[in-house]
């Protein structure tokens, strides 16, 4: 009976009610999860995994995702599991703008080595700092692991909201914005992941696959939506064992910001 039930039950919406209080009780200012296996190594910089909320979305919304990885023990190079909080919310302001934002809390708190996880909007946050500022201010993206993100657009993605918002209009399918991320995608050499719902409204089926990168693997979570899916257990042991595979114990040491050494002195960029 149980077995059944767990196999059975209405995830989608006990996990809109679970997202939907989480939201209401949280206070927008961000937070972070330690990781009880790290263990600093002398002149080694640490991964930090900063995570990313979605457009109208809060902080919390990563909050049972990061408790979550931090409780299953992440690899021990990675520190904190930090959720983001903007300044820019509800300002109309665009993906490169929070993304600049994103980049100066990582520089404010000496990250050189980062994961980069995004759900909706913040994937592709995400990805654009990982593509655009991440190597001219002296970060390492290592990986982007997006949920639920629309690199081909949303069709909810319209006027009159994208008149009000440079992020919703660079969201529309057709718009030069995601057009340019991709191809950039495309070309380059970090690492993707994707994870989509099966019964996601809001980002179709297709528009969360990361076009060019089939190595990306999107994984499509069952009896999910595009809001519930960020209460999933499964989730979490997935990514888990994805960082675990990206950082190994006894992992060869990177020269690309392995070691610590002064951030270069190209400037802040505006938040």
């Amino acid at each position: 009976m149980l077995k059944f039930f767990k196999e059975h039950q209405p995830v989608g919406i006990t996990g809109i009610v679970v997202h939907t209080v989480t939201w209401l009780l949280s206070d927008g200012k961000g937070g972070a999860e330690q990781n009880p296996k790290f263990v600093q190594q002398w002149g080694v910089h640490p991964v930090g995994v900063f995570c990313v909320h979605g457009t109208a979305d809060r902080p919390d919304a990563f909050k049972k995702i990061s408790e979550a990885l931090c409780e299953k023990e992440l690899p021990s190079a990675i520190d904190y599991v930090r959720r983001v909080a903007f300044e820019g919310r509800f300002m109309g302001h665009s993906i490169s703008d929070f993304a600049k934002e994103l980049l100066h809390q990582i520089i404010m708190k000496g990250y050189r080595r980062v994961i980069l996880m995004g759900h909706s909007r913040g994937g592709l946050v995400c990805a654009w700092l990982a593509e655009n500022l991440a190597r001219e201010h002296g970060i390492e993206v290592l990986q982007v692991i997006s949920i639920g993100t629309p690199f081909g657009g949303s069709h909810l993605a319209m006027a009159p909201l994208s008149w009000y918002s440079a992020s919703i209009e660079e969201m529309q399918a057709d718009s030069e914005f995601l057009q340019a991320l991709n191809e950039r995608i495309k070309a380059s050499s970090t690492t993707y992941s994707s994870y989509v719902a099966e019964s996601d409204w809001i980002v179709l089926e297709g528009a969360s696959h990361i076009e060019g990168r089939p190595e990306s693997h999107a994984v499509a979570m069952s009896r999910h939506g595009h809001i519930s899916i960020m209460t999933s257990e499964k989730i979490a042991e997935l990514i888990k064992a994805e960082l675990e595979a990206l950082l190994p114990p006894g992992a060869p040491e990177d020269e690309q910001g392995l070691y610590a050494k002064p951030l270069p002195d190209r400037g802040l960029p505006s938040p």
